[in-house]
């Protein structure tokens, strides 16, 4: 009976995106694209989502789902991706479940196939995911979180609009060895850059050193999933090469009652021009950090993390950048019962001449 709602999902989704569809159009050459994608939303706090909206089945439950990726395309048929989702909070939809919320980012290489070089591209691939999720304990107020690692395997079909525009129907099957698996179903629309997006005289030589200063806020992963409020990070970053930067920063991760927690970060920073003047990076690294707050008996504890970013940087001018990043620190001692967060920022980055 799922297999047939999931086909049924599929089916809705494509004969959806059919309607929408174009005329058939010369295909460009695309280096790769950024889709977004939702599943389930809309419903109440009392009721799930409607089940042919797509998103999470797990634990017995249904959620909405939301996911954002970068697709590299290497060959004509294989592709590469980085995929964060988010696969929602089952205990805020009117069920019984100690299971409150899971996200993960994954990393997967595709096939993929265009039949008689049509406006339709079907596509397959796996690989790994790392996921982080928060449950409830029992009747009581508290929470422990856990992370770990899985496999994922994906299935999706594009239609498109335009040479840039498609829509995409996705399906991912997570599967968690120690934990219970999931199937989520999205419905996205992806944008393709182009390999001739870059324009005569936006060639510009990279500065050696630059500083990013950023401000946001922050998501705890706990049953109310808090705001860390008055985030901010500011960085030194180092161009070592076209493709690698170095930087060293100071992050504050905000402000609850159940953390309050700040470090020192140094990270390496793998870049790619994606678009013209929009560069995608994706920092990892240590983070040394001490949390005043002592809701996990933690307060004054120093302890070293890593810390992972994504940033997207659209350059203004030879000196000035805007600058959206997302960051999580996670533990590297123990992948259960520590404080985890994700971490939103927008700034401006500073190159120096």
């Amino acid at each position: 009976m799922k297999n047939v709602r999931l086909a049924l999902v599929l089916i809705v989704h494509c004969c959806c995106a059919g309607v929408c569809l174009a005329q058939d159009v010369e295909k460009n050459r695309y280096v790769g694209a950024v889709i977004g994608a939702f599943g389930g939303m809309g419903d109440d706090s009392q009721k799930t989502a409607p089940t042919l909206a797509g998103g999470t089945w797990a634990a017995g439950t249904h959620s909405f789902a939301y996911s954002i990726a970068y697709r590299q395309q290497f060959r004509p048929m294989l592709s590469g991706s980085f995929t964060y989702l988010n696969q929602g909070h089952y205990d805020r939809h009117g069920y019984g479940t100690d299971h409150h919320s899971r996200d993960d980012v994954q990393v997967e290489i595709f096939l993929g196939k265009r039949p008689r070089g049509g406006p339709v591209e079907f596509r397959i691939g796996s690989g790994p995911a790392y996921f982080s999720e928060t449950d409830k304990t029992g009747d009581s107020p508290g929470f422990q979180n856990r992370q770990g690692f899985g496999v994922v395997v994906t299935s999706a079909v594009d239609v498109d609009i335009t040479n840039r525009l498609f829509v995409e129907v996705v399906a991912h099957r997570q599967l968690v060895f120690d934990r219970y698996d999931a199937t989520n179903v999205l419905l996205g629309t992806g944008w393709r850059f182009q390999s001739d997006d870059s324009q005569p005289g936006d060639e510009t030589e990279p500065s050696k050193h630059s500083f990013r200063i950023n401000y946001g806020m922050g998501k705890l992963n706990s049953t109310e999933s808090e705001t860390l409020r008055d985030s901010f990070q500011v960085a030194y970053v180092m161009n070592l090469s076209p493709h690698f930067d170095a930087a060293v920063s100071y992050l504050r991760e905000g402000a609850a009652r159940e953390l309050k927690r700040k470090g020192l970060a140094i990270q390496g920073i793998a870049k790619h021009e994606v678009a013209g003047r929009v560069t995608l990076g994706f920092g990892l690294g240590p983070y040394i950090n001490v949390d005043r707050s002592s809701f996990f008996q933690r307060q004054g504890k120093f302890s070293v993390d890593g810390l992972f970013t994504a940033i997207l940087d659209l350059r203004v001018s030879k000196s000035l950048e805007l600058s959206l990043s997302s960051s999580r620190p996670r533990s590297l001692t123990t992948l259960q019962n520590k404080p985890m967060t994700d971490i939103y920022h927008a700034g401006l980055k500073f190159r120096l001449r």
